[in-house]
C-alpha cells in the first residue's frame, strides 16, 4: 500500500513538474505575442499616418493641377487677346 501512494505521488510530482514547465512556457509564449501584438499596432499606425499623408498629398497635387490648368488657360486668353490688339493696331497703322 505505501508503494502505491508512493508511487502516485511521484507520479503527481512528475505531473506538476511538466504543467510548470507547460505553464513557463505559455507565459513565453504570451510575452512574444504581446509584443508581435505591440509592434503590429505600432505599424498599424505608421501606414495610418502615412496613408493620411499620402491623401493630403494626393490633395495638394489635384488642387495644384488645377491650378495649372487655369494658369494655361488664362495665358492662352491673354495671348489671343494681345495678338488681337496688334491686330487691330496693324491695321490702323501704328
Amino acid at each position: 500500500m505505501n508503494r502505491q501512494i508512493l508511487r502516485n505521488l511521484e507520479s503527481l510530482e512528475k505531473k506538476i513538474y511538466q504543467a510548470a514547465n507547460l505553464l513557463k512556457e505559455l507565459r513565453s509564449t504570451n510575452n512574444i505575442l504581446e509584443e508581435k501584438s505591440k509592434q503590429l499596432k505600432e505599424e498599424l499606425e505608421e501606414k495610418k499616418r502615412l496613408t493620411a499623408e499620402i491623401s493630403y498629398l494626393q490633395q495638394y497635387k489635384n488642387k495644384t493641377e488645377r491650378l495649372l490648368e487655369k494658369y494655361r488657360a488664362d495665358r492662352k486668353q491673354i495671348r489671343s487677346e494681345v495678338n488681337h490688339m496688334l491686330e487691330e493696331l496693324g491695321e490702323i497703322g501704328v
